[in-house]
């Protein structure tokens, strides 16, 4: 029941109408006034009515901060009324006009109304969303307290939501909070939901272990309500484990509880005293328990919870064998139903008449009912309740002689229960990768926290609470659904394959060709064609084992001081013979003092890659240039070509294992698109990226950061000075290392022309997919 106005309270709010009335010219204070007194006074007829007047004073006077306060004020009371869209609504305005205003505290306030509200009217959705921003505001006003109260009803709302995990995320934050600034009855609300949450895991150790830690506080604090609730929920553990005489013993505590105190809840307790009873079959005592329960509920004008006990009267009478007591109930509850708002209620209160009229024999009423329930179930998308229609429209059909009917309802009901299946098991996935997140959350919420402690707000919380996903409820109804994910499972798990393959052909092939590509390198003439196409096919053959180490483990670089300008130098030494073929001119526009600290392996063949592919795809008689200029972090390098170009929407794909662009491919030059793969790796290793600019027709520009050497130029020097690691064998020892020769062609490293082979069969024999990549695997081999 509502509290009332006192005469005090009726009194003083008509002074203030009289007052506003009587001068107009002060009206701006009287106003304030009279919202302030509307603020402590609870919510009734008057006072509601009373708000609104107010409404239209304050919107008369244009004050903004004024009518904030009428609109939060008048959310509450439409709550307190039950008149919970109305109250959204207010909320809604009284936050648009705190966001107008700037005031983050009446922005959290606002949000936080609005939360309470749809929760109640069970909206959880609309509420975890808002108690979310609301949660973000409290934050953002180091409010640990509030942070701490949102955070307990998002837990309840993402537990009414079946969202268990999540809930228990923002629950066990909530306690650590509560625990911590002894928040005690907070804390006690908490293990109670906590408790409740456990319960519903099976946990039933757990929950019971909670209850009782909380009816300890509880009691300590002497908290009535929270001690009820608490026996209440202890009761109905102990009813769910089939101990009816413990459950009936904290049930009374709880009866004697509210009698004591006057709590308009007792109605609860009555009605579950009574189901207790009937379960136990002892109607002689559940009757009395569910007719007090009704009793109140007519007082408090609950007309779901009248249904409710009604229908649980009649169903008890019927089993009493009293059919004038049971039409009498079932009548009441068919008063009720065009009464209760609620469909969910509504077709609760269906599905009781409908069983106890096809216990009775009345086959043709329980039908409408059976099948009234069934409308309103498939309006509110709830499978498990239309499973349960189906189940009692099957067993009505099959009473009724109906066979045909009754094989459509039973195929509908295992239908639904197969949904069902299929829904909790996509749950189960759903919450381990929810719980996983949230733990991750809780660890960087936590850590953000000490970070605002120790720095005093010079890094403002942005929590990130957005990762919760509310998981949706798959309703997985055909079997042709089914059937769809199996097919496109299989397909991914064939893509899988493929690239599994692709990538360990890859590995192996150029693992195969180093070896013989080594031993070529070190017999031939430096300067001969066939030296300068093995060394580009070792560098290919690198590319193809770099990029796959790099895109599978973590490369760490081993950096050391370089100086710039002779490091590029020696890289543009080792392209020269390409370059020579186009006749192309290679400016470097380099400080002469620039020392870099990298990797010199991984930088050298950087170097080499962006160099090669500037020449692969430059005209003849063009101009190559890198240049460096120092900036903050370092130096930015850029390597620049008057080549094709690219277009910008295909940047991105260059960067791409086996990828180029067909704007790069018109030129018929061959490649595995590894090079600039690599570079991107090996430069991602020093923390930095590579940065694009380029003009289809006009040229290419690539760029990156390295950072600044921590040695002088002279040390630097002679790190970068090029040392030759070729073999040097004398003429004289060629004699003797030629009659070695033929063993050495049993080695595997002679073995290339069978991977070859082998390749060529794969060609034949395979797919379209492995086919074109053995095409681009040679083509790149033989082409360089």
């Amino acid at each position: 029941m509502l509290p009332v106005l006192s005469y005090g309270q009726h009194a003083k709010l008509d002074s203030l109408q009289h007052a506003l009335e009587a001068a107009p010219e002060a009206a701006a204070a009287t106003v304030a006034a009279w919202v302030a007194a509307l603020e402590e006074s609870p919510a009734d007829s008057t006072s509601v009515a009373q708000g609104y007047y107010l409404l239209a004073q304050v919107q008369a006077l244009a004050d903004k901060g004024l009518l904030r306060r009428v609109h939060h004020l008048l959310g509450q009371m439409n709550t307190d009324t039950y008149a919970y869209d109305t109250a959204i609504s207010h909320f809604q305005e009284a936050y648009a006009l705190a966001v107008e205003a700037g005031d983050v505290r009446s922005q959290a306030e606002a949000l936080a109304g609005k939360g309470d509200a749809a929760s109640f009217n069970d909206q959880e959705r609309k509420a975890v969303g808002t108690y979310q921003k609301a949660l973000l505001c409290y934050q953002e006003l180091e409010d640990e307290e509030q942070q701490a109260t949102i955070a307990y009803y998002m837990g309840i709302s993402l537990r009414r939501l079946g969202v268990v995990d999540s809930a228990g995320m923002y629950l066990e934050q909530a306690r650590m909070m509560a625990e911590r600034l002894e928040l005690k009855a907070l804390y006690v609300g908490i293990l109670n939901v906590l408790g409740l949450l456990n319960e519903e895991k099976g946990n039933i150790v757990g929950a019971l272990d909670l209850y009782q830690q909380a009816l300890s506080v509880a009691e300590g604090m002497n908290l009535a309500r929270r001690i009820s609730a608490l026996h209440n929920n202890i009761a109905i553990l102990h009813k769910g484990q089939g101990d009816y005489a413990k459950a009936i013993e904290h049930y009374k505590k709880v009866v004697a509880i509210n009698e004591a105190k006057g709590f308009d809840q007792i109605h609860l307790v009555q009605y579950n005293l009574g189901v207790v009873y009937a379960e136990m079959e002892d109607y002689q005592e559940a009757i009395p328990w569910l007719q007090r329960s009704l009793t109140n509920r007519q007082r408090l004008g609950l007309k779901s919870r009248q249904l409710a006990a009604a229908m649980m009267l009649a169903e008890v009478f019927e089993a009493t064998g009293n059919p004038d007591s049971t039409d009498y109930y079932m009548g009441l509850g068919q008063a009720l139903l065009p009464t209760i708002d609620r469909p969910r209620d509504q077709a609760f209160g269906y599905e009781q008449l409908a069983e106890i009229n096809m216990h009775r024999g009345n086959f043709t009423l329980a039908e409408e009912q059976f099948l009234e329930a069934r409308a309103i179930y498939q309006k509110t998308e709830n499978i498990q309740n239309q499973s349960y229609i189906a189940e009692g429209l099957y067993e009505l059909y099959q009473a009724m002689g109906d066979a045909k009917n009754a094989l459509r309802y039973y195929q509908e009901h295992i239908l639904f229960q197969d949904s069902l299946v299929n829904e909790e098991q996509i749950r189960a996935l759903a919450r381990k990768d929810e719980q996983y997140a949230y733990q991750q959350e809780l660890i960087k919420k936590q850590s953000e926290i000490d970070l605002l402690d120790a720095n005093q707000r010079i890094a403002r919380l942005q929590y990130l609470t957005m990762a919760i996903a509310l998981l949706v409820l798959l309703l997985v109804v055909f079997m042709a659904a089914r059937q769809r994910i199996r097919r496109q499972k299989l397909q991914a798990e064939k893509l899988q394959e493929v690239s599994r393959f692709k990538e360990a052909m890859t590995g192996m092939v150029a693992h195969d060709l180093k070896n013989p590509l080594s031993v070529i390198l070190n017999q031939s003439n430096p300067d001969a064609p066939a030296h300068h196409m093995a060394q580009q096919m070792l560098h290919l053959v690198s590319n193809m084992l770099d990029v796959h180490k790099m895109e599978t483990t973590e490369v760490v670089p081993d950096t050391q001081a370089l100086l710039l300008p002779s490091f590029v130098m020696r890289a543009a030494n080792q392209v020269q013979p390409l370059v020579a073929e186009k006749n192309l001119k290679v400016n470097l526009d380099i400080p002469a003092e620039a020392v870099v600290q990298a990797d010199p392996s991984l930088l050298y063949r950087v170097f080499i890659n962006f160099l090669t592919n500037a020449i692969k795809f430059s005209p003849q008689n063009r101009t190559l240039t890198v240049s460096a200029r120092a900036v903050v972090a370092g130096y930015q390098v850029s390597i620049r070509d008057e080549g094709v170009g690219i277009p910008e929407e295909q940047w991105e794909s260059i960067f791409e294992s086996f990828g180029q662009v067909e704007a790069r491919k018109s030129g018929g030059i061959g490649s595995t698109g590894l090079g600039l793969t690599f570079c991107k790796l090996a430069l991602a290793a020093h923390g930095t990226d590579i940065q694009i600019d380029s003009t289809v027709g006009v040229g290419t520009t690539f760029s990156f950061v390295l950072p600044k050497g921590e040695e002088t130029v002279a040390a630097a020097a002679q790190k970068s000075s090029p040392t030759e690691d070729r073999l040097k064998i004398a003429r004289e020892d060629w004699k003797e290392l030629s009659v070695l020769l033929p063993q050495l062609k049993t080695l595997a490293v002679y073995e290339a022309v069978a991977i070859e082979a082998m390749l060529d069969k794969l060609r034949a024999e395979g797919q379209e997919e492995t086919r074109r990549w053995v095409d681009s695997v040679l083509n790149a081999a033989y082409t360089g």
